[in-house]
């Protein structure tokens, strides 16, 4: 982008789906203010906090196996949504209800540019998009 340019708001849609029972999709808005906006529900969720972050690859032939590390480019150490020490992909967490469904709704500054370098289309398949969200259970 030249500089001076107006930057464009970038949308993307991750759909969640697989062998399991937990679905769902989630929308990124990366406004032009540099916030990264992620709204979505996610179903079949066991109750309760469920950790919320971005991986690497987008291999998930053998699981979370081979879906490498969290998103760190900045090698920076694992770190809370708050900290300004921690990896790009920490997202803190999200809470299924009883119900198994939990809703999500995160603004996040350092998640911006991700969707520039990894989002081909702004209707994408999860594993289409190299963009692997995993959610477990904090206990």
């Amino acid at each position: 982008m030249e500089t001076g340019a107006t930057k464009a708001t970038v949308k993307a849609v991750a759909l969640i789906s697989g062998a399991t029972s937990v679905k769902g999709s989630l929308h990124f808005v990366q406004g032009p203010n540099g916030v990264t906006h992620v709204k979505g529900k996610i179903t079949g969720l066991k109750p309760g906090l469920h950790g919320f972050h971005i991986h690497a690859l987008g291999d998930t032939t053998n699981g979370c196996n081979s879906t490498g590390p969290h998103f760190n480019p900045l090698k920076k150490d694992h770190g809370a949504p708050s900290d300004n020490e921690r990896h790009t992909g920490d997202l803190g967490n999200i809470v299924a209800g009883p119900d198994g469904v939990a809703e999500v709704s995160i603004a996040d500054r350092m998640v911006n540019g991700l969707i520039n370098k990894n989002f081909r289309s702004v209707h994408c398949r999860l594993y289409e998009i190299r963009l692997v969200l995993f959610f477990h259970q904090i206990i």
